[in-house]
């Protein structure tokens, strides 16, 4: 029985008027080991999807650079850092070389993003930032994003008009950072499909790359 925190994350809701379905999300939990013995970290990621078979399919790209992209901060956790770049692009079903019958918007998430003080092991040790110590650590920023709107908090962001593809940069606060991108293509029909991960079955992208979930990036566990 997993407990009560867990369950939580797994809950989803969607529109049952809907001709797809796509559910997806990512769920962990931290088990203290006892009498100082440590602790193990679990996660799982999931995801449900069905409906029409003719519908495009959405995959999402990482940056060239993804395997071995770490995240960098500015000089204060109100500079932004390095960027990322990721691709959610629509094309028929089983088809990558052909392009779909429909298009639409697309809708970037970031979740569980971290929100760790200051910029490089706690410094500065006073925050500068306007969100105070609760200032995420990856962002999608308005102003790398020119053809996106973006939420004041910078979380979330939904691209302006309707393609077959859409690009999301991601800018780094903190050396430290990591979190989750998820994508939603919202078709002209009202029709929302889940885009996953080029190359598998996962629907969010680690930032950075972290097969494990151990919140650090695969490039260091590599050397």
């Amino acid at each position: 029985m997993p407990p009560p925190a867990v369950e939580q994350q797994l809950h989803s809701r969607f529109k049952p008027n809907l001709r797809s379905l796509a559910i997806n999300g990512h769920a962990s939990y931290t088990y203290s080991l006892g009498n100082n013995k440590g602790s193990a970290n679990f996660g799982v990621d999931y995801s449900i999807s069905g409906g029409d078979p003719n519908l495009p399919e959405a995959v999402l790209i990482p940056d060239k650079a993804y395997d071995d992209w770490l995240p960098e901060a500015g000089k204060d956790e109100s500079t932004p850092g390095n960027t990322m770049t990721a691709t959610v692009r629509l094309h028929k079903r089983g088809a990558p070389d052909k392009p779909p019958d429909k298009i639409g918007r697309f809708k970037f998430v970031l979740s569980e993003v971290s929100h760790e003080m200051g910029v490089s092991v706690n410094h500065p040790l006073k925050s500068v930032a306007h969100g105070g110590p609760d200032w995420p650590d990856l962002k999608i920023d308005q102003k790398a994003n020119p053809d996106l709107d973006v939420a004041k908090d910078g979380q979330s962001a939904t691209s302006k008009r309707s393609a077959e593809s859409a690009t999301v940069t991601l800018t780094s606060y903190d050396f430290g950072a990591y979190g989750h991108l998820s994508v939603t293509a919202l078709l002209d029909d009202g029709t929302e499909i889940a885009a996953h991960v080029e190359g598998g079955d996962k629907y969010d992208l680690t930032i950075p790359r972290d097969d494990d979930g151990n919140h650090i990036a695969d490039w260091w566990d590599k050397r």
